[in-house]
């Protein structure tokens, strides 16, 4: 799940993701 949030984030850029992504993305980068 985080792969394809990330592959989100190459293709239409940080302000593209919503919140919920954003927040995933963060809580696994904490980890």
């Amino acid at each position: 799940e985080i792969d394809a949030i990330l592959d989100k984030l190459k293709k239409s850029g940080y302000s593209n993701l919503s919140s919920e992504e954003k927040k995933k993305l963060f809580d696994a980068s904490k980890k």
